[in-house]
């Protein structure tokens, strides 16, 4: 069975090769490829690479090599129509057949490939004739080299209404071609007319390079018309808007050997860039970034940096692209946001100040997750209790919209960090330093109620001791604590509230704060409980010896830790016996190895004696 080029390319373009791979094989990243044990022969020591920026497999040892299709042929012992339907499934893609009427299509496609081509030939020819002085002019004010524009391949539409029409149709290009290509266009009454007249022209080229597609830029004596200012091809057999970014073919080496790559919003942006040594910049065509050309972009780098004018349409595009993000994250992939001056583009501000200003504008880009946050703080506020309220709430559904678990659990910690910054007291007073061991770790194997004991012990030490707290270290602790049992929950929220309002209390205070809110039954159950004993240090000593009550947090908060994540390695192993993704893996070391940690560690910690 025969499938149309096209698919394929879109095919093996859609999904990493080495999502493909990690799917079927453990692999482990290395600098900008995988390693893994090649699965096609034994062997004891990784020779087997993969490369998501070439999209290839190569096993040093046996020589396997191919592309995701050939892997999944390989890999599985199927056919290569079986592998190209897997590997669709996989991606969501509907499987075309190649019917004669898709032969033909076919056909027409490589045709169509030659006719653009001639057309950007074309269309160079016309920037050098007299009747493109305008436009060669347009490019010299904008400070563009002779080797710029022709790295770019840039042109020019003469005005006429069917010049280029005309010229390709004497080099034997059908009418129908033309049509086909996006080149010329059909009037209500069956006329055609050129696309593109009048225009400083950019080709559009494909991931291969080939030229698919054109954008159009009116000159300055057409900008009064009613005509757009900026044009692009229709999509066509060729050219799906949504797939493709600019100069991503002229880019994608300088990508591949800084591990970096930047979107700017237009076509002159990123000429204006790659000129002035940015060469690792692209462009959407026109449009918000979509999430196949998000994909792209990470395929080529871990963290693509937004270019961004500093308007308000630039305002509202970062913000697109995030919440287009959230959804996609996935460990290690994220966006930084690079915001430029007030009414600067990347091309006015190297022109104005040179380039150095443009590499500190991208020096100080935001993570994603701080642009999240400083875009909500700034619209919800936090003066008062029912802003940080409104913004908490906000914050929590913003992660909740992040599919991969690990992802969004990080990022929850990190809203929940900053909202309880907010709150935070801070004191200049003397502080010392008090060493206390780890306490005594239960048995790894419990069913957690080991755990509840001592999330009841960390509740009862807050409520013997309340200004343990006013530790800017543990009120960080708390704010970003899940506790297993709600009313604990609900505790814990209650006294961080409280102690956000206050410069200090006391035990009385705080429990009586508990019953007011309706808590007092569970308060006097925990004082009061057997299970809740606080370990090495009676109640009295804690109440007249805040050292000793630190001392007693920091052990039962390292046995608190360490259960935490005993469980939640046992956790992550059993799914790894389930699926033994490349993930599944990275997640359950990464367990093991802070379990091995914390077994080794004693806490050094710090107490702020004013508070006391």
């Amino acid at each position: 069975m025969r499938f149309p080029s096209e698919f394929i390319d879109r095919l093996r373009n859609y999904l990493p090769i080495s999502e493909v791979v990690g799917k079927r094989v453990p692999i482990k990243r290395h600098g900008r490829e995988f390693h893994a044990l090649c699965p096609f022969h034994k062997e004891k020591s990784p020779s087997f690479t993969v490369n998501d920026e070439k999209n290839f497999f190569h096993c040093f040892g046996c020589g396997a090599h191919g592309d995701s299709i050939g892997f999944i042929k390989d890999f599985e012992g199927v056919t290569y129509p079986e592998a190209v339907e897997r590997l669709a499934i996989e991606a969501g893609l509907p499987v075309p057949q190649m019917t004669r009427e898709a032969e033909e299509f076919e056909r027409k496609r490589h045709t169509l490939e030659d006719v653009m081509a001639l057309a950007a030939h074309w269309f160079g020819e016309q920037l050098e004739t007299p009747g493109g002085a305008e436009a060669r002019d347009y490019l010299r004010d904008r400070g563009l080299t002779a080797e710029t524009i022709a790295h770019f391949g840039l042109g020019y539409a003469p005005g006429g209404r069917e010049v280029l029409k005309h010229a390709l149709m004497k080099q034997d290009i059908s009418e129908d071609m033309l049509k086909e290509g996006g080149l010329i266009a059909v009037t209500d009454q069956g006329g055609t007319y050129d696309r593109f007249r009048g225009r400083l022209i950019f080709p559009i080229r494909s991931l291969q390079g080939k030229v698919v597609a054109f954008g159009g830029r009116l000159l300055p004596s057409a900008q009064a018309s009613n005509a757009a200012k900026y044009l692009n091809s229709p999509e066509t057999p060729l050219f799906k808007k949504g797939e493709i970014l600019f100069a991503y073919d002229i880019a994608k080496r300088n990508i591949r050997e800084s591990g970096t790559i930047m979107v700017a919003e237009g076509y002159m942006d990123v000429i204006a860039l790659h000129q002035a040594g940015f060469t690792t910049a692209v462009a959407p065509l026109g449009t918000a970034v979509t999430e196949s050309q998000l994909k792209l972009l990470w395929r080529a780098a871990p963290e693509p940096v937004m270019c961004l004018d500093g308007d308000a349409a630039g305002q509202r595009a970062m913000q697109r692209a995030a919440e287009l993000a959230l959804p996609l994250l996935k460990p290690g992939f994220s966006l930084k946001f690079a915001t430029l001056p007030p009414g600067e583009d990347p091309d006015s501000l190297i022109k104005r100040s040179g380039s150095a200003a443009m590499q500190q504008v991208l020096a100080q880009a935001n993570i994603l997750s701080h642009v999240l946050w400083n875009q909500s703080l700034s619209h919800f506020g936090s003066v008062t209790a029912e802003d940080r309220a409104s913004l908490e709430q906000h914050m929590m559904q913003t992660a909740e919209k992040i599919a991969d678990p690990i992802v969004k659990q990080h990022m929850r910690s990190f809203f929940r960090e900053q909202i309880f910054a907010l709150n935070r007291q801070k004191k200049g007073a003397r502080r010392v330093t008090v060493e206390a061991a780890p306490g005594p770790l239960p048995a790894a194997n419990d069913d957690g109620s080991h755990l509840k004991r001592l999330e009841e012990q960390l509740i009862s030490l807050i409520m013997l001791c309340p200004n343990l707290i006013y530790q800017a270290d543990i009120e960080e602790y708390l704010g970003n604590m899940d506790f297993t049992q709600p009313i604990l929950d609900k505790l814990r929220a209650t006294a961080l509230e409280v102690s956000a309002d206050t410069e200090s209390m006391d035990s009385a205070s705080l429990c009586a704060a508990f019953g007011y809110r309706g808590y007092g039954e569970k308060v006097e159950a925990l004082l009061h409980s057997k299970t809740a004993t606080l370990p090495q240090a009676s109640r009295a000593k804690i109440l007249d010896n805040p050292v000793a009550a630190l001392s007693a947090w920091r052990q039962t908060q390292s046995a608190y830790t360490m259960k935490k994540h005993e469980l939640e390695m046992q956790e992550a192993e059993r799914v790894l016996e389930r699926d033994s993704s490349q993930a599944n893996l990275d997640r359950f070391l990464a367990l093991q190895k802070q379990v091995t940690e914390l077994r080794r560690t004693r806490y050094a910690v710090t107490l702020d004696e004013q508070n006391f």
